[in-house]
C-alpha cells in the first residue's frame, strides 16, 4: 500500500516490500529506488517542457495557459520535493532534456528548495483553478498546491538552525499555507 500506511513484508525469500520497509539489498539499481528516480525526473523533465513551451503555444486562452502552468509547476515542484528529501543533493534542472547529458553535478538541496519547489508551489497555488481541469479527478488543484506549499516549507524548515529567525519564516509560510486552505474549506471545494 504505496499510498498508505499499510506496510507488510513478504517473507524472507522475497525482497521486493522489505527493500523498502527494512532497507534489505536496497540498491540505487533495484526497481524500488531505481523507477522512483526515473519516474521522477521524467516528471520533471515533462514539466520544464510545458514551462518551456507554454508561452509559445497557440489557441489556449488564459485560463486553460494558467492551469496548465500550475500544473507544470505542481509536479515539478512534487518530484523535486520527493527526490530531495530521499537522495538530498541532487542535480538540479529547469530546462527540458532534449538530448542526452553524460554529466551531472548536484545542487544543494536548500537552493533547490528556495529556487525551484516553493517558488513552484506558490505559482501553482496562485494558478491552479479550484477544480480539477476538465474535472479529472486526480489533477492538481489549488488546495493541493496550497497543502503541497505547507508540506515543503515544514520539510524546507528542517534544514535551518533550530530556532533560528530562517527556520521560524518557514514554519509560518506552512502555518499560513495551512491556515488558508482550513480558513477557505468551503470555496475551495
Amino acid at each position: 500500500e504505496g499510498a498508505g500506511d499499510i506496510w507488510a513484508n513478504t517473507p524472507e525469500k522475497n525482497e521486493y516490500g522489505m527493500q523498502l520497509t527494512r532497507f534489505v539489498n536496497l540498491q540505487g539499481d533495484r526497481g524500488q529506488v531505481k523507477g522512483a528516480w526515473e519516474r521522477n525526473y521524467d516528471n520533471i523533465n515533462v514539466a520544464n517542457n510545458v514551462l518551456q513551451y507554454l508561452p509559445s503555444t497557440k489557441n489556449l486562452n488564459d485560463a486553460t495557459r494558467d492551469d496548465f502552468e500550475g500544473e507544470a509547476r505542481f509536479t515539478r515542484a512534487f518530484s523535486y520535493w520527493w527526490l530531495v528529501e530521499w537522495f538530498g543533493d541532487i542535480e538540479m534542472r529547469t530546462k527540458g532534456t532534449d538530448e542526452p547529458v553524460f554529466t551531472s553535478q548536484r545542487t544543494d538541496r536548500k537552493v533547490i528548495y528556495d529556487e525551484v519547489i516553493i517558488p513552484d508551489c506558490e505559482s501553482a497555488a496562485e494558478k491552479l483553478p479550484v477544480q480539477p481541469y476538465n474535472g479529472d479527478v486526480g489533477r492538481a488543484t489549488k488546495k493541493a498546491a496550497y497543502g503541497l506549499l505547507a508540506r515543503v516549507c515544514l520539510a524546507r524548515a528542517q534544514y535551518e538552525a533550530a530556532g533560528s529567525t530562517e527556520q521560524r519564516a518557514f514554519y509560518q509560510k506552512a502555518y499560513d499555507a495551512a491556515k488558508y486552505v482550513m480558513d477557505n474549506k468551503a470555496s475551495l471545494g
